[in-house]
């Protein structure tokens, strides 16, 4: 019997809510054709550096930031984690600025 192993396929999309002056939340929507992910690993950075913090073994399809700086902007990169801690080869990415609010 020869055993198959795929790396999982990223997640669909993710988005930027409840975006505060140091705080936001990372959501995002796992892939429909491979639905394996065991886990997820989210890494942002502040948006152009590679001084990335990573999140590790997060079970949920969201993740809460803090201790974030007022008026910064930020990337994150969600990827799946399959059986066998397989990641992803690509992410799903967001970016976001922190303390943006408009006025309407």
């Amino acid at each position: 019997m020869t055993l198959l192993l795929a790396d999982p396929l990223p997640p669909l999309s993710a988005i930027a809510s409840n975006v505060l002056t140091t705080s936001a939340e990372v959501t995002w929507t796992r892939s429909a054709t491979r639905t394996y992910a065991a886990k997820y690993i989210v890494k942002i950075a502040e948006t152009g550096t590679d001084a990335w913090t990573e999140i590790s073994d997060v079970s949920e399809m969201t993740v809460s930031l803090s201790s974030l700086t007022d008026q910064t902007s930020y990337t994150a990169r969600v990827f799946s984690v399959g059986h066998l801690d397989m990641k992803s080869l690509t992410p799903a990415t967001v970016e976001f600025t922190t303390g943006k609010h408009s006025i309407e």
